[in-house]
């Protein structure tokens, strides 16, 4: 077993400088590279590798998210792909693929949970500065393109019929982490276009429902461990109250507050006003 591990660590680091050498090539000689035909094919070769890497290797996936990066931040990829979208657009669409990649794996099993965790932080970080208005890469990014990888992302917190009365706490946790980090390539957003704007605050209205669930599920396990405590206190005369666990889920649904429309209201003219002209 320790020579397995030994072996499996010295090829995941094999990997890595596979790909961080060819991240540092490409980031230096793209404007002679692009050129070649040969290098078109390698290109889809290199993003097929990495959005393998999600179920093949999930311990090197991190570093070829962030090879990505990189790539993507790069002066000189920046200046080829402004005269050349073909390998911008290949790369928006290696992000979508890595991120249905992600969503389908669930994180139920705790030794899997770290490396997803990892790499769900990579994605969130990349996909961060990529949108960052201070950052390049955003005017490289059509109108489309940000519609496009916000409506991926929601793929991230798909299941939004689940039953909050049947989820682990455990489980919750994982599902608000997730939704924060995805809020969070929100927050930085604007400037936006009033084009896309009204489409920005219908998905993230579309994520209050799913906070409430499990607001929901969080105030069911309270009740849960309060009811079994108060079993256990012996009532007068030495007889313990067994009396079952009653739970109330449509009581705790209805006590739940509902999202306020001033929310929705102020995030709108946040967002417009941050720049009344079309931006990107």
């Amino acid at each position: 077993m320790k020579e397995y591990r030994a072996r499996k660590k010295k090829w995941n680091q094999s990997e890595t400088h596979c790909l961080q050498g060819a991240c540092r090539i490409i980031k230096m000689f793209i404007m002679k590279l692009h050129r070649m035909n040969e290098f078109k094919d390698y290109w889809t070769f290199y993003l097929n590798t990495i959005v393998q890497l999600m179920d093949l290797n999930p311990d090197v996936a991190s570093s070829g998210i962030g090879c990505l990066q990189d790539i993507a931040q790069a002066e000189l990829f920046l200046n080829c792909c402004a005269k050349n979208m073909k390998y911008w657009n290949e790369l928006i669409e290696c992000y979508r693929a890595i991120i249905h990649s992600l969503a389908n794996k669930e994180l139920k099993k705790r030794k899997d949970e770290t490396q997803l965790v990892s790499i769900f932080d990579s994605l969130i970080e990349s996909i961060k500065d990529l949108l960052n208005p201070n950052l390049p890469s955003r005017k490289l990014f059509t109108l489309q393109q940000i519609e496009s990888v916000l409506s991926t992302l929601e793929h991230l917190v798909s299941d939004k019929q689940f039953d909050p009365f049947s989820e682990s706490l455990e489980m919750l946790d994982v599902r608000l982490t997730r939704l924060k980090n995805v809020l969070s390539i929100y927050e930085q957003l604007p400037p936006l276009s009033t084009a896309i704007a009204i489409s920005v605050i219908a998905k993230i209205t579309g994520y209050f429902s799913y906070l409430q669930k499990c607001c929901v599920g969080y105030s069911y396990h309270t009740n849960q461990v309060a009811q079994a405590k108060k079993a256990d206190v012996k009532t007068p005369g030495n007889i313990v109250d067994t009396a079952p666990v009653t739970a109330k889920p449509d009581d705790l649904t209805k006590s739940m507050p509902k999202p306020s429309a001033k929310v929705f209201f102020f995030f709108f003219f946040f967002l417009i006003s941050k720049n009344k002209n079309e931006m990107q």
